[in-house]
């Protein structure tokens, strides 16, 4: 019995260890995104010469954090709290931006809560972004949060499509660049990603009414 007993209370030693140990990771992560956390000012680039990458998941608040990791560039680390949508600041040619580090959260009552932090390599994450060698911007798309970080694998959200979710991110950047040499071409990507959306509406709506 004591024996038992004693084996319990390890356990419970190890698992509150365990606990206090994610929390500490968490801690640490978080001051880690302070430290990075995009300033959008000051940027080292242009239109004319950069790339903006954008994009995102649902859910209530996503913490991302992301890494170049092009042997080729300099190391440079990205990271937002809390935010619907990711929006880069201006990132050189041909780098390739890799998502370390992911907190997902949902206080939504349909899923009861639910939060979950994972960190990734290259080789794990689902997230792996290739900068094209031209200007302009880089849509990774909108995703489903909850079955995403569960499967370690983009999930495309089953209410609305990363076409029709595009809108609403470039909405996202322009209130991050505002004021800044970026807004007016930001605003015209915008308009154009507004038509899309209605157009693939329309085309969606159409081919539901052709199967009834």
């Amino acid at each position: 019995m004591k024996k038992c007993i004693a084996a319990c209370a390890a356990l419970a030693v190890l698992l509150l260890a365990a606990a206090a140990g994610s929390r500490r990771d968490r801690a640490d992560e978080l001051r880690f995104i302070r430290k990075n956390q995009i300033r959008y000012k000051n940027f080292n680039g242009t239109p004319r010469n950069t790339v903006i990458f954008y994009g995102g998941f649902h859910g209530t608040g996503n913490d991302f954090v992301f890494r170049q990791v092009d042997p080729e560039h300099e190391v440079e680390v990205q990271a937002t709290s809390d935010e619907e949508f990711f929006i880069s600041k201006p990132v050189r040619f041909g780098t390739r931006y890799v998502l370390e580090y992911w907190y997902w959260t949902d206080s939504d009552e349909n899923y009861e809560g639910f939060s979950a932090a994972r960190n990734y390599h290259e080789n794990s994450s689902p997230l792996v972004i290739d900068i094209p060698y031209e200007p302009g911007f880089y849509y990774f798309g909108y995703y489903d949060g909850r079955p995403s970080i569960t499967t370690g694998e983009l999930v495309e959200w089953n209410k609305n499509s990363s076409i029709e979710m595009k809108p609403a991110a470039l909405k996202k950047a322009i209130s991050c660049y505002r004021g800044t040499e970026w807004e007016p071409l930001l605003r015209e990507e915008y308009r154009k990603a507004k038509e899309e959306a209605k157009e693939y509406k329309a085309q969606r709506r159409a081919s539901r009414k052709a199967k009834d």
